[in-house]
Order: structure tokens, then C-alpha cells, then sequence
């Protein structure tokens, strides 16, 4: 619980894990929403893993089979904001200069730090969030009067980024590159709403 509670802060106050290799500091950033897709097109972990019933090993035999793309996917999120994430050289600099001082045991574990961080999902059954996401389906199911459509919501767009914009006023780029994954999805699912019966 004290744990859950402890990622939950470090995640609102966008506090970096901080690591060494070969005697060098480096931080894992929580990812932004450009910062996860980025790195799942580099290594789409949950993908590869999910049928594994033992995660550990599957992201340890995942890290041996695929070393370069395991220590890129770390590389991305050691990596601070749009324009160096997007250049791409700042990646490949940053790949190069952790690869050699990374076994795969040690890749495999910060693999499953960055994982554990990008977790909102462990966040939000932690809170209770989901148990107001089925009282807000059972009262749709009730209030079913034929009154009201709802259409959208079918992308990441609708059912992110334009959501985030609209209740924020932020932009679609602060959104994708400035706000940390987590911070973002919490505070889509927890926000309070007041419905009138």
C-alpha cells in the first residue's frame, strides 16, 4: 500500500527514478504520452509479454533476444522533451552510451521499473477509480432513455488528448509531450462529476 501511495506522489510530482551504470547517473523519466509511443514502436514490451505468465522472465529472455531495442527503449526514457526525442540522434546517442555499460540482467530490470511507472492502471484500482467507472455505466444503463447519443472517443484523440485539451485548455502538444502518462490518465479518471438523478 505504502509503495502504491509513494508511486502515486512521485508520479504527480513527475519525480524521475534515478539509476547508475558504470559509475554514471541517469534518470527514468515518467513518460509522456509521445514518449510511450515512441518507445513502443521501439519495443512494444506489453505486446510481446503479455501471454507470459512469469513477466520476469519473459522481459529477461525479451532483453536477450532483442538487446539493441530493449537498451533503446530504455534510452527513450531517459530522454527529457519533444525536440531531442524526435531528432532521433539524441536516442541513438543515448543508446550508445548506456549499451555498453548494461548487462541484460540490469536492462531487464530497469525494463520492468519503467513498466511499474507507466502502470496508471495499478493507480487507479489502487484509488477505487474503477468502482466509480461501473456506477457511471450502470447509470447510463439506467438513464437509457433514448435522449442522448454519445459518438467519439474511438482513438487516442477523442478519448485523450481532445478530452485533456477541452477540461484544460491545454494544447495538443503539451498534452502528448509535456504531461506525464500517468498524471494525464488519473486525472481523466479521477475528476469529480456531480450527476443528477
Amino acid at each position: 500500500w505504502m509503495d502504491t501511495e509513494m508511486d502515486l506522489e512521485d508520479a504527480l510530482m513527475d519525480r524521475p527514478q534515478v539509476f547508475k551504470a558504470g559509475g554514471h547517473p541517469f534518470r527514468l523519466y515518467y513518460p509522456t504520452l509521445g514518449m510511450s509511443l515512441l518507445a513502443n514502436r521501439t519495443l512494444p514490451v506489453l505486446s510481446l509479454i503479455k501471454e507470459n505468465e512469469y513477466m520476469d522472465m519473459a522481459i529477461l529472455n525479451l532483453c536477450m533476444e532483442r538487446p539493441m531495442e530493449a537498451i533503446r527503449f530504455i534510452a527513450i526514457h531517459t530522454i527529457r522533451g519533444r525536440s531531442r526525442l524526435i531528432d532521433g540522434h539524441s536516442i541513438d546517442d543515448r543508446s550508445k552510451q548506456i549499451a555498453g555499460l548494461l548487462n541484460v540482467e540490469d536492462t531487464a530490470t530497469l525494463i520492468k521499473a519503467i513498466l511499474r511507472m507507466s502502470d496508471a492502471g495499478r493507480l487507479i484500482g489502487h484509488i477505487g477509480i474503477e468502482k466509480d467507472t461501473r456506477l457511471l455505466r450502470k447509470i447510463s444503463e439506467i438513464r437509457e432513455d433514448g435522449t442522448t447519443v454519445t459518438v467519439g472517443g474511438r482513438s487516442i484523440y477523442g478519448r485523450l488528448v481532445s478530452l485533456a485539451c477541452e477540461r484544460y485548455g491545454w494544447t495538443p502538444e503539451y498534452v502528448v509531450w509535456e504531461i506525464n502518462l500517468v498524471s494525464l490518465r488519473m486525472m481523466m479518471a479521477d475528476h469529480v462529476n456531480t450527476i443528477h438523478l
